[in-house]
């Protein structure tokens, strides 16, 4: 059996699966002014990329495709422009059909890097940079970013939750606990616990991997992932009786609510 593993951040990494087409509903009226704005001022960059926003909101990728084109023209002649724009790329590439996600994260990945050239570019743009890489699954840039991302904003929480998953999948569970324990009142309990469980159980250590679980149970104690984690530690210290216990009561959880595989 395999441990299962934490899901990804929500805020930053939603579904790449959409196989929508077409738009899910007409424009919302916060958008109205904005269009007008880009109609009245065709050069100017804001309001295209907020009813670009809009867009991707409803699905309506002819016109995103239409309104990005400008906006990459323009982001190649003002550089500064590039970290709204590879933002506005990673939206479209978390939102958009599975067939084209890729090329947006692409597209996002370029221009966050251009844009985090810059030295004042703050913490935001490399953590961006950061979960651009992760779902490209190039977990080593996606590190890179997210520590660039904490030196400007070391209580980015978010940032440290995600370097942690990305040290994780590339099997560097040691490195991943020292950001834990130095992030330890920054990441909130339950899932901070989770996470240093997950890491003490790659690293063969099931005794304290227990400890995090069942203190993390203590706070969220409906998972079916934790119970099932949990059980897997102790059939990894041979204590058999305690593993099926966890078991049915993760397999319990997952027949009352199904689809729950704990906290997201």
């Amino acid at each position: 059996m395999r441990i299962a593993v934490v899901p990804a951040i929500v805020a930053a990494l939603v579904s790449c699966a959409s196989d929508r087409s077409g738009p899910l509903e007409k424009p919302t009226d916060s958008v109205i002014p904005w269009k007008e704005q880009a109609e009245r001022n065709p050069g100017r960059f804001a309001p295209r990329l907020y009813v670009a926003y809009d867009a991707v909101s409803r699905r309506d990728w002819a016109e995103f495709d239409r309104l990005s084109r400008s906006l990459e023209e323009q982001a190649e002649v003002e550089s500064k422009l590039s970290g709204p724009l590879g933002t506005l790329f990673l939206a479209a590439g978390q939102a958009g059909p599975a067939a084209r996600s890729a090329g947006w994260l692409e597209k996002a990945r370029r221009a966050l890097e251009k844009g985090c050239n810059d030295p004042d570019c703050g913490a935001d743009l490399p953590f961006n940079l950061g979960a651009v890489c992760f779902l490209l699954r190039d977990y080593p840039a996606a590190s890179t970013a997210l520590q660039q991302s904490l030196e400007r904003k070391p209580d980015h929480a978010d940032a440290v939750t995600l370097l942690v998953r990305s040290l994780l999948e590339q099997g560097e569970p040691a490195g991943a606990l020292r950001w834990l324990e130095k992030a330890h009142s920054t990441i909130a309990a339950g899932e901070r616990l989770e996470l240093t469980g997950l890491c003490h159980y790659m690293m063969g250590q099931h005794a304290q991997a227990i400890q995090a679980y069942e203190a993390s149970l203590e706070v969220v104690s409906g998972s079916v992932r934790l119970w099932h984690n949990l059980g897997l530690c102790y059939e990894e210290s041979r204590q058999t009786e305690k593993a099926r216990e966890c078991f049915a009561k993760a397999d319990a959880l997952r027949r009352s609510a199904p689809g729950n595989s704990g906290p997201r």
